[in-house]
């Protein structure tokens, strides 16, 4: 496996390997146009259905591609302390590994690391509330 899959949840990923994993990511199937980006209410960590409904897709495709492992990166939005959105982003990247392990993918197959409010995607925080799902071998 790629070794910027094998980070420990307290270790800093280089942006360039997470740019790069993203646009690998934008190549394939329900990754496309931004399927790999699973949305979240602000300070929530529910997965509503707007996230099911990008979370059904990727596990269809994990089903039928089993060699295949994956990253759930959480990221948080920005209120509250660093503390807080670390365990928010933790907390969404575990309940989408739940969800995806309860429809038939082998928890073995993922693993989860939080970034909290470090890496936002915009100046709009209700946007930053996320899990990126990325594609490992």
């Amino acid at each position: 496996m790629d070794d910027r899959f094998n980070l420990d949840t307290g270790s800093t990923i280089r942006k360039q390997a997470l740019d790069s994993a993203m646009r690998e990511n934008t190549a394939v199937g329900p990754f496309a146009n931004g399927g790999g980006i699973i949305p979240f209410a602000v300070g929530s960590s529910n997965l509503g259905k707007g996230a099911r409904a990008k979370l059904d897709p990727l596990i269809t495709w994990l089903k039928a591609h089993p060699e295949r492992q994956a990253r759930l990166a959480g990221h948080s939005d920005d209120p509250g302390s660093d503390e807080y959105n670390l365990a928010l982003g933790d907390k969404r990247a575990n309940g989408a590994l739940a969800y995806m392990a309860a429809h038939g993918i082998e928890p073995s197959r993922l693993s989860t690391i939080t970034f909290g409010r470090s890496r936002p995607l915009s100046a709009d925080a209700k946007q930053n509330g996320r899990v990126e799902v990325i594609l490992g071998q």
